[in-house]
């Protein structure tokens, strides 16, 4: 039996619909979420997870220095910002042997991170909102 010669042109239409609807939901929901270009940006270094430096991200390119302590040795680290975006140069070879954590490139969104092991810091974006706090974080599927 054909399902189709069941179907009406109203049900195959509903069908459709639902799918396009559906399909644009899909698409458009991330765009949703991270169009946050009304608020500031910020890069927040945390070193086990202990907040060590706070950058506000502007489009206009400049290099921020951090000092940070690893087994009682002052060590420094430069964060490149530019268009809204934050890369972490190389880190002495001493305290972190491998340069994965300059090779990441640049990030831009909350969802991404830099991390540099096994010195357990961190580089993440955070927003800031005016007026109200974030309600939604993300969707699992």
């Amino acid at each position: 039996m054909d399902i189709f010669k069941l179907l009406t042109s109203y049900d195959k239409t509903l069908i459709i619909a639902i799918i396009l609807i559906s399909i644009a939901a899909i698409i458009s929901y991330p765009h949703l979420i991270i169009n946050n270009n009304n608020y500031a940006k910020y890069a927040v270094i945390k070193i086990n997870n202990q907040k060590i430096a706070r950058y506000r991200l502007t489009k206009q390119q400049q290099i921020a220095e951090f000092s940070f302590k690893v087994q009682e040795k002052e060590y420094s680290g430069q964060l490149e910002i530019a268009e809204n975006k934050v890369r972490l140069h190389r880190l002495p070879e001493k305290i972190v042997p491998r340069a994965i954590h300059a090779n990441m490139g640049w990030i831009e969104e909350s969802y991404q991170m830099i991390v540099a092991l096994p010195i357990k810091l961190t580089v993440e974006i955070e927003t800031e909102q005016k007026n109200h706090p974030a309600q939604l974080d993300g969707v699992v599927y």
